[in-house]
Formats: C-alpha cells, structure tokens, sequence
C-alpha cells in the first residue's frame, strides 16, 4: 500500500492511521489554512511574486534567503523500494534546498504530537527520495505573520540512510490495526477510530454511575487513584469525540439548539502574540506581563 508521507509519523505509532486518513478527509480549519498557505508558495514562487497571505510571504522570503544553488517548490516525490521496486511512500514537500554542500527538505509548521524535525518520518522519506546517497536535513519552518523560525534536524549522513529506510518500510507495511497510545490525542482520525470510541464510551457510561453521590463523595486512596486518573482522561477523550461529531453533523446541515441559542461553525483569524525575544532584544521588557503563580502537574518515572 503506497503510503502519503504527511501520515508516515502517525502510521509509525498506529496502523490504523493509514486505513481512516482514505476514509475520512480531514477538515480542520488549521489544515485549511496550511493548504492555503502551501498553494500559494508554490504559486508565488513560480511566478516570482509575493505571496498574498502573509504566512506565505515569510516562507518565500526564508526560502530564497537560504544558501542554495537550487530550490524545487510542489513537486511530487515517490520513495521507491530497490528491491521490490514498489513505491512505499509519495509526498509533495514544501521545497527541496539544493545546497553546495547540504541539501534540505522543508515544510510549513511543526506537526503537533510529532516532536522535532528529525522525528519527522515522512519529511525523511521525501529527504531520502530527493537525497539519497549524500547528507540532508529535514526543516520545519513555523509561520507566525511576516517572520519565519525554521528548525532543523541534525544531518542525516549517507550511513545512516539505510537504518531510516528500514524504519520507513517497517512503519509503511504495518497492519491496519489500531494500537492506542499517549498519540491518540494528536491523530486526526481519532473521532473515527473503534478504539477511540471504546474508550469514550466507557468514560461515558461507567464514571458518571460511579459518581452519582457528586465529586465531593469520592473515596480516592492510592489503591484508586491510578484507575481514578485514567478514568479522568476517557472522560476528556469522550468529550472531543462528542464535540468533533456533534461539529460535524452542524457542518452537514444538522441544527444544535442549546438554552434558546443555536451552534454556529466559522472560522476566525488566528491570534496576535508579542515576539518575546524581539522585545527583550529592544530593551522593552516592560511590555512584557507575567500572570500570577498558578497550580500545575507533570508526571515523573518512579525510580526503582
């Protein structure tokens, strides 16, 4: 099965991934956005404009700043298997950087739940495809208005490239089977996943019974704690699923009425941030406001 490389990372964790990205398109607005943004790239590129969104106009002016002898923009990329001959895995990169002595795959943005750019399997998959046999990085450049923050893998030396094509194959062939995980959170096909699902119904029939005396009531001992908290997260995986379905059948001309109002879906613009680190540069620091001390959590390994 040949594989998008924008799904190799997800893919890797769970098999299903693969099966429900050909079932369901995703339509997120920030996935809009970032298809927006790559169209226009590649068009003003081509034609040597500017680009009209202003995300587009940061990457084009990182691109053609970068030291290279070359630049390819939107073009098709298949990682093929010499062995078998079979293309394991196809893609579009945002550019690939022709350096006199580095080449670079690039795309817009840092994937969440995906980690660094060097934990990017499908950005390597493409790097092999255009690289393959000298050193390359994978870059990922996040877009905030007019300015550019690229990210860069360590490099990829040619000795190393057969160990990642193991890996790209090993992760391309896996079975469709759902393997739940900590990346359940991150993947764009949870809503329709059976796993998923399993778990928010439990959340969703099994706490609320076992709370029905209120939150105040609960006998909580380290016995119980553990399978407390994990309750806690079903519960919040059940709530987005409800939420995603509950948006979706809005956005297919369903009707949610709620306390005399009715659920409306849009999109808006994305939030304006300071660029901390240009104000402290300017010695601006006192436009810079810190919020009172608030109470948080992490988790940490038990020492044996």
């Amino acid at each position: 099965m040949r594989i998008r490389s924008s799904l190799l990372s997800q893919i890797d964790k769970c098999g299903l991934a693969a099966e429900l990205s050909s079932q369901h398109a995703e339509t997120s607005a920030s996935a809009e956005r970032s298809r927006l943004i790559r169209t226009e790239v590649t068009r003003a590129f081509h034609v040597q404009d500017r680009g009209a969104l202003p995300e587009a106009e940061a990457a084009l002016a990182w691109l053609r700043g970068e030291p290279s002898t070359a630049i390819k923009v939107g073009e098709s990329l298949d990682l093929v298997d010499q062995e078998t001959g079979e293309v394991l895995v196809s893609g579009r990169p945002g550019a690939l950087l022709f350096g006199p002595n580095l080449a670079a795959a690039w795309k817009c943005g840092n994937p969440m739940g995906y980690g660094e750019p060097e934990d990017d399997l499908g950005l390597i998959a493409m790097g092999l495809a255009a690289f393959g046999g000298q050193p390359f990085q994978a870059c990922y450049v996040a877009l905030d208005g007019l300015q550019a923050f690229p990210r860069r893998s360590p490099v990829f030396e040619p000795a190393s490239h057969a160990g990642l094509f193991a890996r790209i194959k090993a992760a391309a062939g896996r079975p469709p089977v759902a393997c739940p995980g900590d990346w359940c959170g991150a993947c764009r096909c949870n809503v329709y996943c059976p796993a998923w699902k399993a778990r928010a119904e439990v959340a969703l029939t099994v706490l609320p019974k076992e709370m029905r005396a209120g939150p105040e009531k609960l006998e909580i001992t380290n016995a119980n704690s553990g399978a407390l908290m994990q309750r806690i997260k079903d519960v919040e995986v059940a709530a987005k699923l409800a939420r995603e379905q509950l948006k979706a059948f809005v956005r297919g001309g369903g009707e949610c009425i709620l306390d005399g109002k009715r659920m409306v879906l849009g999109f808006c613009e994305g939030k304006e941030t300071p660029d901390l680190s240009a104000l402290k540069a300017a010695g601006l620091t006192q436009y810079i406001k810190t919020g009172e001390p608030y109470e948080t959590s992490t988790w940490r390994s038990i020492e044996p």
